[in-house]
């Protein structure tokens, strides 16, 4: 069976009583919001019930928001954010109950604040409990090529790794990086 093609939200929103919405190519490019999206956001809080904002962005729901409005979303056409960073955050600190966590990093150093505050020591390969992954270290350079060898090291000692942002790709505007 094919999927129902739709012209836009309003045309199934009546038969929902809550949205669950992705984030990046939806509400915004990575430079500004789409205001039909907004609007449309804003149409379903009205009529139909909540809105939640769902992204694989590596950072956590309040940095999201900060991160969309500062793109010129309305803070108030959604109602909560949740983001695989949030999510990864909420894992690390499980693990890291019992004392310090040695984390394995990989990831530019923006996205450090995901982890600030928890009990954690980044260490290398051979030292981790665990491995985080948030992106390239240098997206604008570098591919998933330029880390084989340190996937390979992980996978040869079985580490498990939490991947906050599994994207290949994605759109800044009109570049795609």
């Amino acid at each position: 069976m094919l999927p129902r093609l739709i012209s836009g939200l309003s045309e199934i929103a009546p038969g929902h009583d809550a949205l669950i919405c992705d984030v990046w190519g939806v509400v915004h490019d990575g430079r500004r919001h789409h205001a039909a999206a907004a609007n449309a956001l804003y149409r379903f809080k009205d009529k139909h019930g909540p809105v939640v904002l769902l992204t694989n962005a590596p950072r956590v729901p309040a940095e999201v928001q900060v991160q969309c409005t500062s793109y010129g979303l309305p803070p108030d056409c959604y109602d909560a954010i949740v983001s695989s960073g949030g999510s990864a955050r909420e894992e690390l600190a499980r693990q890291s109950v019992d004392g310090t966590l040695p984390l394995y990093y990989i990831g530019p150093d923006r996205d450090l604040p995901m982890i600030a505050g928890l009990d954690i020591a980044r260490v290398p390969v051979e030292e981790a409990a665990v491995a985080l992954a948030i992106g390239l270290r240098d997206d604008m350079t570098e591919t998933p090529d330029n880390y084989a060898g340190e996937l390979q090291a992980m996978q040869a000692r079985g580490l498990v790794m939490l991947c906050a942002n599994p994207d290949l790709v994605v759109h800044r505007g009109e570049r795609l990086v």
